[in-house]
């Protein structure tokens, strides 16, 4: 019999971390299951707890779906001034089946300060009624683990929900078939986990955690989805949980921007570049590139070790941007023939013929370039290309989307033209660095942070969705990205605008 995707929950808890504007505020938390709300009246099918509660905002209005949720207030909404962590439970009468929740936050008047930031969700087939904040819930699962953000508008004008479950399904389950894979944010010891195909239920393997949270399993390479479950092993497989719905794909080649650490190697340019934004690798690692606003040229690096930055050097070779007064993205052809920018003050993509492969001396700009960029992206920051050439990703700082260009004739940018767009928003400040993954189907983009995006089909933007995001990076003005794995590490790179410097991080598996 085919599984299906529902979670059966006794309780659903919500630990806030951080609070905008000294005050939390909610307009909605809703239960969905298969698309519908299920209607939810506190007293009546559940009981809500909070370890802070002040008069006249009372807690149990966020969860109640009778009431015009139009804001935080005691009519419609819950909020408190309250300036410290936390924590609000919904306990439903019976085992209640969802498959998603969602949270309309409060907006402020239009502005991003108000409202509950930092969320982490649990829920529990358990009565649970425990208030203190962070406390450890046995037998418990994390659906989000993550930055809740503000609606922009008016209440009259902008409804946006944050789909929590749906989002941290992208990343709480990750596998290579038939080999090993691992499950995050539940218990790591003895569970049973079963992959069946979602067209028929057949049982394609199943195995057992170990204490690192990894099992391994035998099956064929499948090319349908499939549905992965998983359930405590010593509870006889009673309480099963779904914890993605995955399409086949080697998920090897999708980099866990959550697991970086800083790896202490660093290299300033701003001897060079007082403004350094782009960021450009050669193949072989032993180079790179960046360029900025600050002297609009590109500038080149020698690594003796391959891919160590600590070990790099400016070699006194640079070229100046003609054309481009604020160059902030860099890319190869793939013979290293041609170089390509572009920048937010000429809006076009430029190019640059190489007299030798992967190097700028003797270096000279062709006649060739881009439809102009600026009519779709006002401040072009980086640009990526598909491996075939085919496609063009454009972001930039003014513009909350990732553009996709299509065109006719690989790597001639001549034939580049429009092809659509996808929003980051509300995902991300402004977008300044652009990085995919080999096969397609992972996009990663800085601004604020660095964040994931994974992709249904490969290399067509309109199948992305939000997976997760990494902060505290020791420059947070993160432009230029890359990511590239090293004899079996994988290493994440950010040029950073405030001290001037690139610095490596290594992403633990």
């Amino acid at each position: 019999m085919a599984i299906t995707y529902p979670l059966a929950v006794r309780s659903v808890i919500f630990d806030f971390e951080e609070y905008r504007n000294d005050s939390y505020g909610l307009r909605q938390i809703d239960f969905l299951r298969n698309g519908e709300v299920i209607d939810n009246i506190p007293g009546v099918n559940c009981t809500v707890y909070c370890n802070y509660e002040e008069t006249g905002e009372e807690k149990e209005n966020a969860f109640n779906t009778t009431l015009s949720k139009t804001g935080p207030s005691l009519n419609n909404g819950w909020r408190t001034s309250h300036t410290g962590t936390l924590r609000l439970i919904c306990v439903f009468n019976t085992l209640t089946e969802i498959d998603n929740i969602r949270i309309d936050n409060y907006h402020d008047s239009g502005e991003r300060n108000a409202g509950v930031r930092v969320a982490h969700i649990k829920c529990s087939s358990s009565i649970v009624t425990s208030l203190v904040y962070g406390e450890t819930i046995a037998n418990s699962v994390t659906l989000y683990d993550g930055i809740i953000f503000n609606h922009i508008a008016v209440d009259s004008a902008d409804s946006r929900i944050i789909p929590i479950a749906d989002q941290k399904s992208e990343t709480s389950f990750r596998t290579l078939y038939g080999g090993i894979a691992k499950i995050e944010n539940v218990p790591h010891e003895d569970i049973k986990v079963r992959a069946y195909l979602r067209e028929n239920g057949h049982l394609m393997g199943e195995g057992i955690t170990n204490e690192e949270g990894e099992f391994a399993f035998i099956g064929p390479a499948i090319a349908d989805e499939v549905f992965v479950v998983a359930s405590s092993e010593t509870q006889n497989n009673v309480n099963d949980q779904v914890f993605r719905t995955m399409p086949k794909r080697d998920w090897s080649l999708t980099w866990d921007i959550e697991r970086k650490s800083y790896t202490g190697k660093t290299h300033n340019c701003s001897s060079q570049e007082g403004h350094p934004d782009a960021l450009l690798f050669t193949p072989d690692g032993h180079r790179f590139y960046t360029c900025g606003y600050g002297s609009d040229r590109i500038f080149e690096y020698d690594m003796t070790t391959p891919w160590d930055v600590s070990t790099a050097s400016y070699n006194s070779i640079n070229l100046y941007t003609s054309g481009e007064s604020a160059p902030r993205g860099l890319r190869f052809n793939p013979d290293g023939t041609k170089m390509y920018v572009t920048g937010a003050t000429g809006g076009y993509v430029k190019e640059i013929n190489l007299a030798t492969a992967y190097h700028l001396a003797g270096a000279t700009y062709s006649s060739n370039s881009s439809m102009y960029l600026r009519n779709d992206c006002s401040a072009p920051c980086d640009l990526f290309f598909s491996p075939d050439g085919l496609n063009c990703y454009i972001v930039g700082y003014s513009c909350s989307f990732t553009y996709q260009y299509k065109l006719t004739t690989p790597w001639d940018i001549t034939t580049l033209y429009y092809h659509q767009k996808f929003p980051h928003s509300p995902y991300t400040g402004g977008q300044f660095g652009l990085f995919f993954s080999p096969d397609g189907l992972s996009m990663y983009v800085s601004g604020g942070g660095v964040h994931l995006f994974n992709l249904e089909i490969p290399w067509d933007i309109s199948t992305c969705r939000f997976a997760c995001s990494t902060y505290n990076f020791i420059d947070n003005s993160i432009f230029g990205i890359w990511i590239e794995t090293v004899e079996g590490t994988d290493y994440l790179y950010c040029m950073g605008e405030t001290l001037n410097s690139i610095h490596q991080y290594e992403i633990s598996l």
